[in-house]
C-alpha cells in the first residue's frame, strides 16, 4: 500500500502524538471527541495516544510488511508488534484486529461508538452482509478533537482537554491531510460548542443549515472550493434517546447523495 505524501508530511511535521486510526487513503473522515481511556490505564494510553505517531512512522517505513499483515494476519508480520504494549494484534491501521462485531469490550467485542461507526460506514458503502468482526477502518479514518484521555465526558480534566483541543485545532487539523477528505462526519454533539470549535471555520466550508428529522439535528456544510466537500456535524451516535438506526440512515443517505452527485469513488 502506498500512502499519500500529505500523510507522511503530517507525521514528520507535527508535535502531536495522536494522529488517528484507520485507512489514511480513505475518502471518509470521522471525528470524535476524545480517547475514552481511564487515567490509570497506562498501557492503553501509551498504546493508543503516546505511540500512535511512532506506530504510523513504523508502518510507512515498511508498507509491504503492512500489506502482508492485513491480508494474511500473523502476529509476526505486524509491523507494530513491538509497540503494542501487551496487545500483539494492535495496529493503528486496524486497531484491535478481529474485534467482534458486538458491544462487549471485555469479551472480545467493541465499544458502542465503534459498533455504530461500523453500521454507518457499512450503510454508506452499501454493505449488507453482517460482519463477524469490526472492519470499518478499511474504509475511513478516525481522529479525536482532543488527545487528553477521559473515561467519560463528566470526568475529563477540563484544563488538559481545553489545551489539547486548542493545540490540535490550531496546528493539526489545518494540515492538508485532514483538509483533503471529501466527506467529514463530526460525531461530536455539543462538544464543539463546549470548546469553541467552529466546524465551518475549521474546514473552510459553508454552513447550509440543519437538515435532521424528528428533532435529531444534523448540521450540513458544503463547499465547492478545491473540489466538493461535505461536512456533517451530528449528535454522538451513542446519545441517550437517539433512534440510532434511523439517524445513521439519515447521515448515510446524505453522504450517498453527495457521493453520487459528485462522482466520488469511495473505493479508489
Amino acid at each position: 500500500m502506498e500512502y499519500a505524501k500529505e500523510f507522511e508530511d503530517l507525521l514528520n511535521s507535527t508535535n502531536e502524538t495522536l494522529i488517528g486510526v484507520g485507512n489514511p487513503n480513505a475518502k471518509i473522515l470521522i471525528i470524535a471527541c476524545e480517547p475514552s481511556i481511564p487515567e490509570e490505564n497506562h498501557c492503553q494510553i501509551e498504546r493508543e495516544i503516546l505511540n500512535n505517531k511512532l506506530q504510523w512512522q513504523t508502518i510507512l517505513s515498511n508498507p509491504q510488511k503492512m500489506d502482508e499483515w492485513i491480508h494474511s494476519y500473523t502476529l509476526e508480520n505486524n509491523p507494530c508488534k513491538d509497540l503494542g504494549c501487551g496487545i500483539p494484534n494492535y495496529n493503528p491501521y486496524y486497531p484491535y484486529y478481529r474485534q467482534k462485531y458486538k458491544v462487549s469490550p471485555k469479551n472480545g467485542g467493541t465499544s458502542r461508538s465503534w459498533y455504530f461507526y461500523q453500521k454507518l460506514v457499512d450503510t454508506i458503502y452499501g454493505v449488507t452482509i453482517r460482519h463477524d468482526y469490526i472492519d470499518f477502518f478499511n474504509n475511513c479514518f478516525t481522529v479525536d478533537l482532543s488527545a487528553a484521555n477521559a473515561p467519560n465526558h463528566n470526568r475529563r480534566n477540563l484544563t488538559k482537554t481545553t489545551q489539547s483541543v486548542k493545540e490540535r485545532i490550531n496546528h493539526l487539523f489545518p494540515h492538508s491531510f485532514f483538509q483533503s477528505f471529501p466527506i467529514v462526519i463530526m460525531c461530536c454533539g455539543h462538544y464543539v460548542h463546549d470548546f469553541g470549535i467552529r466546524p465551518d471555520k475549521l474546514f473552510d466550508i459553508n454552513f447550509i443549515g440543519d437538515i435532521g428529522k424528528n428533532g435529531d439535528w444534523i448540521n450540513y456544510h458544503y463547499t465547492k472550493k478545491s473540489g466538493h466537500k461535505l461536512l456533517l456535524h451530528t449528535k454522538h451516535l451513542t446519545a441517550r434517546g437517539l433512534k440510532v438506526n434511523d439517524y445513521i440512515n439519515q447521515i448515510a443517505n446524505i453522504c450517498i447523495r453527495f457521493r453520487d452527485e459528485n462522482q466520488i469513488d469511495l473505493f479508489k
